[in-house]
């Protein structure tokens, strides 16, 4: 280039990320390798004969034993209030769909080794819909399922018709700082929504009751845990730190109420350890039959919770669409990604009533350790999917601290990506918008 040329201005980080030219790609990244690729078939055949199979199934299991123990917190929260009698039925419902998606988008999507799940953003406005059901009984519960399958199936038709019309390049133009102002503002409801579920309520008049030892035996232990599960998952980057604290945190609770001699039954009685309201198998949670009990006029009164879901799923899955993308430094056909996305939701709503989006560090730590494998995500289905089948008896074994500290978990990492992490990517215009 001659000395006298003038270089282009840099870009800021919401040009970078969501202002890509869609017809050029750029010289810093890769295209995602054999986007066509051989038959399915046959391509997995070939992964499990060469050294990918057992990177596949390793990084496959670990992902799958993490979105387990995310999953079983978030069915919880969505299925707590007026629905906990239905708790173990939700947290079915949420698991078989997780699988669903992430198998559904493991076989369709064009990122090897994609790994996906239920976006966290996503449970305010899915226990909303659940609290604000006008209706009571068994109709509460069919009621609600019926709205989130709906909400699901229709999101995932929409991500169907973005990737057919080709207008997922216009999707991808949503403001980053908006974006990310939205995330972060989420996660903060998040963290007050999980200490409420410990029993904690944030305000002035409840500020004495925090600090009575029934309620800070609930909410201190689950604060505790997931302020330490965010500060060890900074630090390390192991795949299996995330389900090996959770064992650990689990087995010293249960040691602790040994000590305090309370047995397990206790425990449940005073709604310190999940309680299972099925025997058995945890899906179905519904026969086509129970369907008969849907209130009508409540469902329809749903119709804007269901488009406020709609909206706030859709943003997820661009940024989830666009972080992996720029994390793993690889263009990605959007596309056919919004099609298996769509798909994916289609299926999981339909038998678990969730949208099911790629989950960016799982599908990330894949292409890491080398995993770059459609036996990834499917791996991953199948430990989500054991859970399902083998029922409920290890629900039961979980702390509610534990579920409440993970949703607390879960909040701090959308603020912190929301605002501590994109303070050092966005200038002060962009971040203040």
């Amino acid at each position: 280039m001659p000395s006298n040329a003038a270089s282009p201005p840099p870009r800021t980080a919401t040009q970078r990320w969501w202002s890509s030219s869609p017809t050029r790609k750029s010289p810093s990244r890769v295209s995602s390798p054999e986007r066509q690729g051989p038959p399915l078939g046959s391509e997995l055949l070939a992964d499990i004969r060469s050294a990918k199979g057992v990177a596949g199934i390793s990084a496959g299991a670990t992902s799958g034993l993490s979105l387990l123990v995310a999953h079983v917190a978030y069915g919880s929260y969505v299925f707590s209030g007026q629905l906990a009698p239905y708790a173990t039925q939700g947290v079915g419902l949420v698991l078989f769909g997780t699988a669903a998606a992430c198998l559904v988008i493991a076989l369709a999507g064009g990122f090897r080794g994609g790994v996906a799940g239920l976006p966290p953003a996503l449970l305010l406005v899915m226990a909303l819909i659940g609290s604000t059901m006008e209706t009571e009984g068994e109709a509460l519960f069919v009621t609600t399922t019926a709205a989130l399958m709906l909400g699901a199936t229709a999101t995932g038709a929409l991500c169907i018709l973005i990737g057919r019309l080709r207008l997922a390049n216009l999707v991808r133009f949503i403001p980053y700082p908006v974006a990310s102002g939205f995330v972060a503002g989420i996660g903060g409801a998040v963290c007050l929504a999980a200490m409420s579920m410990m029993e904690a309520e944030l305000s002035r008049q409840n500020l004495p009751a925090l600090f009575e030892p029934r309620v800070l035996a609930r909410w201190v232990p689950g604060a505790a845990f997931g302020i330490g599960l965010y500060l060890a998952t900074r630090r390390w980057r192991n795949a299996l730190l995330l389900p090996i604290v959770v064992v650990l945190a689990a087995t010293a609770y249960h040691l602790a109420l040994a000590g305090f001699g309370i047995d397990p039954a206790q425990a449940r009685a005073s709604g310190l350890l999940f309680v299972s309201t099925m025997d058995g198998a945890i899906w179905p949670a519904l026969t086509p039959t129970d369907f008969a009990a849907v209130n009508w006029a409540a469902l329809a009164g749903q119709i804007p919770n269901i488009l406020t879901l709609m909206l706030v799923a859709l943003v997820c899955i661009t940024m989830n669409t666009a972080g992996l993308e720029l994390a793993a430094n690889e263009e990605l056909d959007w596309e056919r990604e919004f099609q298996a996305t769509g798909l994916g939701s289609i299926v999981a709503g339909l038998g678990g009533g969730m949208v099911g989006s790629m989950i960016v560090p799982a599908s990330l730590r894949s292409k890491l350790l080398g995993a770059t494998t459609r036996l990834t995500g499917i791996v991953a289905a199948l430990v989500i999917g054991g859970a399902v089948v083998f029922g409920d008896g290890m629900l039961e074994l979980v702390p509610v601290s534990l579920i409440g500290g993970f949703l607390f978990f879960a909040g701090i990492g959308m603020l912190d990506e929301g605002l501590v992490r994109n303070r050092k990517r966005l200038p002060w215009t962009d971040y203040g918008t």
